[in-house]
C-alpha cells in the first residue's frame, strides 16, 4: 500500500484512504498517550509545594503551635 501511495497517490481507492487515515488516527493517539503518560509520571516525581515562608512568619507560626499546645497540655 506504501509504495502505490509514494508512487501515484491518486490511483488509491477511498479504502485504502480511509485505513490510512485510521491508521495515522491510531499512531497520533499512542503519541499523546505516551506523552501525557510521562508528563504524569513527571509530576508525580516532583516534591509537594511547600511555600518559602520568611523567618518571621515561620516563628509566629511556630510560636501559635507552641501556644495551642501548652492550652492542650493545660486542659
Amino acid at each position: 500500500m506504501l509504495e502505490n501511495f509514494f508512487s501515484n497517490p491518486g490511483s488509491m481507492t477511498t479504502e485504502q484512504w480511509l485505513a490510512l487515515c485510521i491508521l495515522g488516527f491510531i499512531v497520533l493517539a499512542i503519541l499523546v498517550l505516551i506523552h501525557r503518560l510521562l508528563a504524569i509520571m513527571k509530576m508525580s516525581r516532583r516534591q509537594a509545594y511547600r511555600p518559602n515562608l520568611r523567618r518571621l512568619r515561620r516563628s509566629r507560626l511556630l510560636s501559635a503551635e507552641h501556644a495551642d499546645q501548652e492550652q492542650n497540655d493545660a486542659k
